[in-house]
């Protein structure tokens, strides 16, 4: 239907009385309800409160037509009013004058409600000076005077029409704020400000200029960047003021919304102050838009466009936006070659698309995988490390050198974690470095990095030490200090502890650590002189203080086994002016001291005296006799040789008990090695009233039993205890758990996580990561899958789970066997296996290199260089390849062979269980080959376990 015919049909239909739906003001409607003009009356008053003024002019003119009433003909000289400021707003100036003429002549008698509308259009088309005369009294309180001040709130939209307007005096309040607020605009948009120096002092709340300083002080926070303040402040300014349209402009700057087409003069300010954003935002949005859709077409066409528009605005940006926007598109699934394609080719590797593909590599990975995994991002990090310092980017010895190498040294450790030892180095697996010809520091750096294995990551160890050479920092050694002593290297903790004891001689910590692996290998003199020298650095410190107590009591014991007994007399006194012997434990140790002391100088009667005091100061002569017999233990002297109290009858197991509750809690308490006298354990043993004693007592008597080494004696103390609901039931289980043989692999992970979840419902969260990370060691120890296994730590278990574990526990009676004290030797624990990621790089690595399936002549010539292969040649091994790999690896003697044999039957995705079920022959010989090389085989006892236990849950 064309325009001219739609017009018709209108008219028409308005002309036939057809039903108008429009919201428009109907004037027929007021005229036939012309009985109530006060109604009509309300009408236009609401329509002039809501800014529609020519709806209210409208009904006015029909309501004073009805009834000319002063009241009535007032309301129509507002609507006028009303309507002549609505020109004014929308820039129509000629057509308000006229209007505003009109209304003059026909209603002269009403000018002075035509006021503020007069001043309006006075200032709007530039004559200042008239509405200032007006003012130029301050005294001058009259509606006039108030009118010409609203109309300067309102209508005035330059404050330096007023500051240099001679119609009023120069020290007149108004031309003294329009001053202030016109030098504040041109210092806000020339230089940066603060709010206070934009205190805008002269301008007042009731001042028509009050507007302004919201505005300005926007303006300030905009090109400080605070772009929140800038929001807050924009949107104070009145909807009805002078500044309103300045500050809606400042918000769509904010919001970098571009203006309009028919706006020339905001499409200028727009390109002044943001340059070429608006059209760079519409460019990276459509962008975005065609990488989230994931189709290659819209991603080919969009981003040339956007490269374009960067070439001409912002040429330096260039080279790195084209690196995101490489792993923006591999992160949306687009091929690589059809983004390098839309690039105009392949994106240099400089520090920044190595820092880019380290992060990506970092998202795209769990925090536990396939150690080989995580060093391959550790070589990323080495690569942007080379670059960066032939860059120039990064200086040779600086703070961010070391930064970079604390990074990797936490990369490798997480690559490490399966190993114990130091000297483990991780393999860079297919990675090879590309250098280009520059400056030679970086090579040298990598030199002295991998000097002893090239093809291998530097230890963490070497990393800290450089890192700590560089920049000689407190955390740094404490994150040293705390790797070290997690590899349980003590020769290499204490180098790294005087070091850092050398670097910052105030510091205790280094000082408390020395000491307790001085005492943790008998050097009780040098852990003394450490604890002294710390103590005089903090004096404060109950822990050594509880350090001191421990180190002359281990002399006491050192010296009564040596028969020196003053000298075991002058620990006692060390003793005393350590803590007060007077008061329990204390008092009970130091009688059991001297009857010891007794026994080495040979005097019985001595002995007996204070095996008395000692029973009494117990209440139980059994507890008294059970704390010498310890005391004789840890001093190396014959139970014989005690002189106790002659016995009518053999204690009762409760009894003997409820003696070890009172030996273990001394013990605890001043953290001595004491623990249960071994002839009362078998009697303790068979007791089948255990749980009469309560979680707590069970609980001491647990710790001591696996301080002892007696792995049964602790699995049924603490098997007694776990039935009960107690506040220590999450040690009790996690005792258990460490009771049990290593072979128990699931029992002891089960249970751990189940310590672990009681710990957190009581908001103990370290102990919780102490259950975890014995579990944790558990699993990278001796499993075969650990990465499933890890996996399901980070489950959370609910009540039914944790009670259930604890029951089908609790019916595992069988206790483990009794391992005869010795010291083992630390063996390198197996790296983890996968069945099903053999590929040294992850698919996501692949982009890192240019063309690795192109099978051209160059390609080829560059793999063979390189010593890496295509994937249509990666099933293809060499024989002896595959044997110093499997050597390099840990792994059984031709199970690469076996895994290429289910790569080419079932594809690179194959599950272990899929090859169960369809072909048996080969997975029997993969679990033949895997025993034979000492790892567990698949479908072995723990996993089936752990698989009916899920299918119990």
């Amino acid at each position: 239907m064309s325009r001219a015919r739609r017009k018709t049909r209108k008219s028409r239909a308005s002309r036939s009385g057809s039903p108008n739906t429009s919201p428009q003001y109907r004037p027929e409607a007021h005229s036939a309800g012309l009985k109530e003009p006060k109604k009509i009356a309300a009408q236009v008053e609401d329509l002039l409160s809501r800014g529609r003024s020519k709806e209210a002019l409208a009904a006015a003119k029909v309501l004073y037509a009805a009834t000319p009433s002063p009241s009535v003909q007032a309301l129509l000289v507002r609507s006028y009013g009303a309507r002549v400021s609505s020109l004014l707003a929308a820039n129509l100036l000629p057509e308000a004058e006229v209007l505003l003429s009109g209304v003059e002549r026909d209603f002269p008698d009403q000018a002075e409600l035509l006021d503020e509308p007069r001043f309006g259009l006075r200032l709007r088309t530039g004559h200042v000076a008239d509405v200032l005369t007006i003012l130029k009294e301050p005294e001058s309180k009259d509606a006039r005077c108030r009118n010409a001040e609203t109309a300067l709130r309102r209508w005035l939209m330059s404050p330096a029409d007023v500051a240099h307007c001679a119609a009023l005096p120069g020290d007149h309040p108004l031309r003294l704020a329009a001053a202030d607020v016109d030098d504040a605009l041109t210092a806000v948009t020339s230089r940066p400000m603060s709010d206070e120096e934009l205190a805008l002092s002269e301008v007042s709340r009731k001042s028509p200029f009050a507007p302004w300083k919201p505005l300005v002080r926007a303006i300030a926070a905009f090109y400080r960047g605070e772009d929140a303040t800038a929001r807050a402040l924009a949107s104070a300014v009145p909807s009805d003021s002078a500044p309103a349209p300045l500050a809606g402009t400042l918000e769509k700057l904010l919001s970098q919304t571009p203006p309009s087409e028919d706006s020339p003069a905001r499409n200028k300010l727009f390109e002044k102050v943001l340059g070429y954003r608006p059209r760079l935002i519409r460019l990276f949005n459509s962008t975005e838009a065609a990488l989230t859709s994931e189709e290659p077409g819209a991603v080919a066409k969009s981003i040339p466009k956007l490269i374009e528009e960067l070439t001409r605005s912002h040429r330096p940006l260039v080279t790195q936006m084209c690196q995101r926007l490489v792993f923006r598109a591999i992160e949306a699934r687009i091929p690589r070659r059809a983004i390098e394609r839309a690039l105009g080719g392949p994106v240099p590797k400089d520090a920044f698309y190595w820092c880019l593909l380290g992060n990506h590599q970092e998202k795209s990975q769990p925090p536990i995988q396939d150690p080989r995994n995580r060093a391959e991002v550790a070589a990323i990090w080495f690569e942007f490390l080379f670059h960066a310092i032939e860059e120039g980017t990064i200086q040779r010895g600086s703070l961010e050198e070391a930064a970079v190498l604390l990074k990797i040294a936490r990369i490798c450790r997480q690559a490490g974690e399966a190993e114990e030892t130091l000297d483990w180095k991780p393999p860079f697996g297919s990675f090879r470095f590309e250098l280009a010809a520059g400056d030679q520091s970086s090579k040298s750096l990598r030199d002295r990095l991998t000097r002893v294995r090239p093809n291998h990551l530097p230890t963490p160890f070497e990393l800290y030490g450089h890192a700590a050479e560089i920049a000689r920092q407190r955390e740094i050694f404490q994150e040293w200090a705390g790797y070290v002593a997690a590899a349980r290297d003590r020769k290499r903790e204490e180098v790294v502890l005087s070091d850092w004891r050398e670097s910052f001689p105030e510091d205790v910590e280094p000082l408390r650590r020395l000491a307790n692996l001085a005492e943790a290998r008998g050097a009780l003199r040098r852990a003394a002189d450490l604890i002294e020298e710390a103590r005089r650095l903090d004096s404060l410190s109950s822990d050594l203080r509880r350090s001191h107590w421990r180190v002359t009591a281990a002399f006491a014991f050192r010296h009564l086994k040596q028969k020196k007994g003053h000298l075991a007399a002058k620990d006692l006194e060390a003793l005393g002016r350590l803590e007060d012997l007077t008061k329990t434990p204390a008092s009970q140790f130091a009688i059991a001291l001297r009857a010891m002391i007794a026994l080495v100088k040979d005097s019985s009667q001595e002995q007996r005296e204070h095996f008395e005091e000692l029973a009494r100061g117990f209440g139980d002569d059994l507890a008294a006799e059970g704390l010498l017999l310890e005391l004789a233990r840890c001093s190396a002297i014959g139970p014989e040789r005690l002189a106790l109290a002659a016995r009518t009858r053999e204690p009762s197991s409760d009894r003997l008990s409820r003696a070890a509750v009172k030996i273990c809690s001394l013990a605890r308490a001043l953290e001595l090695p004491l623990g249960i006298p071994e002839a009362w354990q078998p009697v303790i043993l068979a007791d089948r009233e255990l749980e009469a004693l309560g979680p707590e007592d069970l609980r001491l008597l647990a710790e001591a039993a696996e301080r002892q080494n007696r792995s049964k004696m602790s699995f049924t103390l603490a098997g007694a205890g776990m039935r009960s609901p107690s506040s220590v039931r999450a040690e009790l289980v996690f005792l258990r758990a460490k009771s049990l043989p290593d072979r128990d692999c699931d029992r002891k992970v089960e249970l751990c996580r189940t310590a672990a979840q009681l710990a957190r419902r009581r908001g103990d969260e370290a102990f919780a990561a102490l259950a975890l990370n014995h579990a944790r060691d558990t699993i990278l120890d001796g499993h075969l899958f650990p990465e499933v296994m890890l996996e399901e730590l980070a489950e959370e278990l609910d009540d039914d789970e944790i009670e259930e574990n604890i029951d089908l526990e609790l019916r595992s009676k069988t206790p483990p066997a009794e391992v005869t004290p010795r010291k083992r030797r630390r063996r390198r624990r197996r790296p983890a296996f996968d069945f099903e990621d053999w590929d040294d790089l992850d698919d996501d690595l692949e982009f890192a290199f240019d063309d690795d399936d192109c099978m051209c002549a160059s390609c080829v010539e560059r793999r063979r260089l390189h010593g890496t292969q295509s994937s249509s040649e990666a099933l293809d091994i060499d024989p002896r390849v595959q044997r110093d790999f499997e050597a390099q690896m840990g792994m059984p003697s031709g199970v690469i062979e076996l895994m290429v044999e289910v790569t080419k039957k079932f594809g690179e995705d194959a599950d272990i269980e899929r090859v169960r079920r369809e072909d048996p022959e080969l997975f029997e010989q993969i679990a033949r080959t895997l025993e034979k090389g000492g790892f567990n085989a698949p479908g072995s006892s723990g996993t089936n376990r752990r698989r009916k236990n899920k299918r119990r849950r």
